[in-house]
């Protein structure tokens, strides 16, 4: 090699060296952790506010799935279309913890950036929060004179809703079970019992929904 003065050099060789092209975006996955009830019919999660939230990303070089790119760079969140935040990879997060309590509907976006700038495209998932407890009503068979007593034997039936989330997203998480007893006695499942005693019974019931509140006892 020879410069515009005459000085020379001869060339050396650098020896082999190896050009990495990576040109996929990252992946990243929400996991939800408990917590939470995924409604059969239609997929909807219900979660609490203290409900863990933990993100991965996994970077691809060529091909998608191969998980041999450079390395992920950053993991950014959004919730209810804020602001994009930076969360460490693997360590959860929890919607409370963004000052996000409301009962109803909650969209959780994120994205991921590589070590060389690759960007992923946008992705979200679709969270409720149900805080409203289910209601549960009693009725006896056969009903009641008009000063309240039965002279025959009665059964107690209960029966118990959810109400719909406030901000009217979705129904609620719907009733897992419903527990009463009898005059003190030990708490049951279940939504009749007889009652035979010659005397007056005292009946205590509340029901308990999928997202795992519990209601008020009533009698």
């Amino acid at each position: 090699v020879t410069d515009w003065l005459g000085n020379s050099r001869t060339t050396v060789s650098s020896g082999r060296f190896q050009v990495i092209h990576d040109v996929l975006a990252p992946r990243t996955t929400l996991t939800v952790g408990d917590p939470k009830f995924v409604r059969n019919s239609d997929g909807v999660t219900f979660v609490s506010s203290s409900t863990p939230l933990t993100f991965t990303a996994v970077d691809d070089l060529v091909a998608s799935g191969d998980g041999a790119g450079l390395g992920v760079d950053l993991i950014e969140v959004s919730i209810d279309d804020g602001g994009f935040f930076v969360v460490t990879q693997g360590v959860p997060i929890t919607l409370g913890s963004k000052g996000v309590t409301k009962e109803g509907k909650h969209k959780v976006a994120f994205r991921a950036v590589d070590s060389v700038g690759n960007p992923e495209a946008e992705r979200f998932s679709i969270l409720y929060i149900d805080l409203t407890a289910p209601v549960t009503t009693s009725a006896q068979t056969p009903v009641p004179n008009t000063n309240g007593w039965n002279n025959t034997d009665v059964s107690v039936n209960l029966t118990a809703t959810d109400p719909a989330l406030a901000d009217a997203s979705t129904a609620g998480s719907g009733v897992k079970e419903t527990n009463f007893s009898v005059d003190n006695g030990a708490s049951v499942i279940g939504t009749s019992t007889p009652l035979v005693s010659q005397t007056v019974n005292t009946v205590e019931f509340f029901s308990t929904y999928n997202r795992r509140n519990v209601e008020a006892p009533h009698r």
